[in-house]
């Protein structure tokens, strides 16, 4: 019974909830920018993309205590496996090798996760310093006519709702998927062995591809905008005009009387 329950309670942390969990913070994200186009004020904006950038810290948090307990999982199943592969029993065996491979891709997941969250992170932040800019773009009706965002109220309940869609049907998904693995008998047959590889590994994987999947068909079927470029552009965007005018600047005082000269010609 220990036994089952220490392999239950890694499945659970380190197994497939790795993705899940990945995803309930990228959903918690997503919708405070969603709740954030409807903003009264600059101040407002600035605390939704605040929110969403400690999110995105948690979600880093998260990552890095899965990588120690998948590396533990995989080390179990190793373990397992050498016993097993000692008493010749070879459907355990082939068992505990495809669940180590299983937590060792987790691990290199958890490890691309840090990596996504600290990219997030930075841009939220950078959302954050440029909240009053954004907050103007988006009260811009030249702007939001432009690129058929009039309706912000409509746009945040139908980017919530996607949301909400995807990250149920994946969070479902995996509590079948875990109940599956726990019940399932192994034979020592072709069929259980391609069913083995099939069950620890890719079924995760596509599990996790059904909230992207979801969300950016919602996205394409409504016309939604894709927020993280129009944000992402218009930051490049004031920055480079920043820039220029602090070079202009710094020009002109190194040299008023050409710069006085050039302004004449123009």
């Amino acid at each position: 019974m220990p036994k089952k329950l220490t392999a239950f309670l890694l499945i659970i942390f380190c197994g497939y909830t790795a993705y899940p969990v990945d995803s309930i913070f990228n959903t918690l994200d997503r919708i405070e920018v969603a709740k954030g186009l409807t903003s009264k004020t600059p101040e407002e904006l600035e605390k939704r993309f605040g929110k969403a950038a400690n999110l995105q810290k948690k979600r880093r948090l998260a990552a890095k205590l899965t990588i120690p307990l998948s590396f533990l999982g995989m080390i179990t199943c190793i373990v397992a496996l050498a016993r097993a592969t000692a008493r010749e029993n070879f459907p355990g065996a082939m068992k505990n090798c495809w669940y180590s491979a299983f937590f060792l891709l987790h691990a290199l997941i958890s490890s691309d996760y840090i990596r996504q969250s600290k990219k997030r992170e930075v841009f939220l932040r950078l959302c954050e310093e440029h909240s009053p800019q954004l907050h103007a773009l988006l009260t811009d009706h030249a702007f939001k006519e432009k690129n058929r965002i009039l309706e912000l109220e409509t746009i945040k309940k139908k980017l919530i709702k996607s949301e909400i869609t995807g990250l149920a049907t994946q969070l479902s998904l995996s509590g079948a998927f875990i109940t599956q693995h726990l019940t399932y008998p192994f034979h020592e047959t072709p069929l259980h062995y391609i069913r083995s590889i099939f069950l620890p590994i890719i079924l995760p994987m596509l599990c996790y591809s059904i909230k992207p999947s979801i969300t950016a068909s919602s996205r394409r079927r409504n016309k939604l905008p894709n927020l993280t470029m129009i944000f992402s552009k218009h930051i490049r965007t004031t920055n480079f005009n920043i820039k220029k005018e602090a070079y202009l600047e710094e020009l002109a005082n190194r040299f008023p009387s050409y710069m006085k000269k050039d302004a004449v010609a123009a």
